[in-house]
């Protein structure tokens, strides 16, 4: 087992502070989940409270270009996010994406972790267009949204090992494809923080390929709208 895979937090339960299915209004109840960001204390000083705060109607609006701009900012600049020109960051969907809508653990879908060949040609060709790049952080977490109310994306020790096993296989693959060193963004205590955290530093950095999931699509969103 590659020594990075345990390295990388767990979160068996992250109901509401979903960044994607909110802001993109995405999924089954992200109407009441804007509204436990916005009522619950514990989301006061989160990325999402910032970007619902003053929408006029929570569970319709959208949220316009500048205020995601703006919010981003803010952020940035609290969580002190740097920009490193030589890292190539790579965004890795884990968790509950090893589940089907049925509970079990067999699917196979378009994410990194189920074709480490495809992310390799990726890398490949990141790397062979700037010379510069001299290592690789994955940004990663277990994520498990835990719908109780549809009893979807649960945490089971099956779906854990089942990460633990894909996960160890891509980072060995990488490691001996790409000849470069690989290391584990900083996971943080605080789940909220974590999250906040890693979204910031993939939106941010220079060198970025992220994963096919709702997550790499906001990502990709913010992005375009900081650079427009």
């Amino acid at each position: 087992m590659n020594p990075l895979v345990d390295q990388i937090k767990i979160m068996k339960s992250n109901r509401f502070y979903r960044m994607a299915d909110l802001i993109l209004r995405k999924g089954l109840r992200w109407r009441s989940d804007r509204e436990e960001i916005l009522e619950n204390p514990k989301y006061c000083n989160s990325f999402l409270f910032d970007c619902f705060k003053n929408l006029k109607n929570p569970k319709i609006d959208s949220d316009p270009d500048n205020i995601l701009k703006e919010v981003t900012h803010r952020h940035r600049l609290k969580h002190a996010i740097k920009e490193e020109q030589d890292t190539l960051v790579i965004n890795l969907r884990c968790g509950d994406v090893v589940l089907t809508e049925t509970g079990k653990v067999d699917r196979f879908g378009g994410q990194h972790i189920f074709r480490p060949g495809k992310l390799i040609k990726e890398i490949n060709h990141y790397t062979d267009k700037n010379n510069n790049i001299s290592k690789i952080l994955i940004v990663a977490t277990m994520h498990f949204g835990d719908n109780e109310i549809h009893d979807l994306w649960r945490y089971s020790e099956e779906a854990f090992q089942k990460n633990r096993k894909l996960l160890s296989f891509l980072f060995e693959k990488i490691t001996l494809e790409c000849k470069m060193n690989l290391e584990l963004i900083e996971q943080k205590e605080c789940d909220i923080e974590n999250i906040d955290y890693h979204f910031l530093t993939l939106i941010n950095s220079k060198n970025v390929i992220v994963d096919n999931s709702r997550f790499g699509e906001l990502i990709n969103k913010i992005r375009i709208i900081n650079n427009g």
